[in-house]
């Protein structure tokens, strides 16, 4: 429930919008769906520690989940039963749920994640390319966290990241993000070594990490910022080009006609998004 309004604005576009509840304790708030029984938070350890090998269960845990749920949605289609036998007690008491997804066309499924989310997404198109090429029509990247997947701040490691990704991609970033000295390098080398397959890399001026987030619609804008999770630009207009960016690249990644670069570019354009790579 951290992404509530970015879910709102991407169903109001007419698209089914399924948010996972991840089980390996790197979400704030999750319950186990086996017995009901709250998972401990597993907090990042203080610096220094390798950021990598402490990451790497997590993201391969992640892996497995999504490999799961888009087995259980294109099974609920088919079979009911193969969606309730993946929830909790009751999730499903009315077949709401199983008629919108009867509804859906999951040959276009696309991922999104954000920060370490958005690391998860890579890890687990690149880890099983077969799977996602053949079930996945894109995926959306959300402030790409590049720290549990390489250790090299230099970029290098997505040079062959970038390579490997199996299917198309858009990545949206916030700007503290985008010109992170930590960072930066590795977002441009993931959209040169990507060539085609990246459809476009852009930041959101005036915005910082959290501004996709429910969080920066908490409390007044002057006391996020004080709390360095609002950027200065006013919300509203940011939340604004953010929803219509990220509606227009779920278009572009599940278009039956094919992702357009061209027009996805022309609106990140209009909405005054800053390219990653300078054309």
């Amino acid at each position: 429930e951290f992404y509530t309004q970015l879910c709102r604005e991407v169903a109001s576009a007419g698209y089914v919008v399924v948010s996972v509840e991840h089980e390996d304790g790197t979400g704030l708030a999750s319950v186990c769906r086996e017995t009901g029984e709250v998972i401990p938070y597993q907090e990042q350890p203080k610096w220094p520690y390798d950021i990598v090998d402490f990451n790497g269960p997590f993201l391969q845990r992640r892996a497995v989940e999504l490999e799961e749920l888009v087995e259980a949605l294109v099974g609920a289609t088919r079979s009911p039963s193969s969606l309730t036998e993946q929830s909790q007690p009751d999730a499903c008491s009315d077949d709401a749920l199983l008629q919108v997804l009867r509804h859906a066309d999951l040959r276009r499924v696309t991922l999104v994640g954000h920060s370490f989310g958005s690391a998860a997404v890579m890890h687990a198109v690149t880890v099983s390319p077969e799977f996602w090429s053949s079930m996945c029509s894109g995926v959306l990247l959300l402030d790409l966290w590049p720290g549990p997947l390489t250790n090299d701040t230099t970029g290098a490691a997505f040079d062959s990241l970038g390579a490997q990704m199996p299917v198309p991609f858009v990545m949206l970033l916030s700007e503290n993000f985008q010109h992170s000295e930590w960072y930066s390098a590795s977002f441009r080398r993931l959209v040169e070594a990507a060539g085609e397959r990246c459809l476009a890399a852009a930041g959101v001026p005036g915005t910082c990490h959290q501004w996709v987030s429910d969080a920066n619609f908490w409390a007044p804008g002057w006391v996020l910022r004080w709390l360095a999770l609002m950027g200065p630009r006013d919300h509203r207009e940011a939340h604004a080009a953010t929803a219509r960016a990220v509606q227009a690249s779920a278009g572009a990644l599940s278009s039956h006609k094919g992702p357009s670069a061209a027009k996805l570019a022309d609106v990140f354009a209009t909405l005054g998004l800053e390219p990653v790579v300078p054309a």
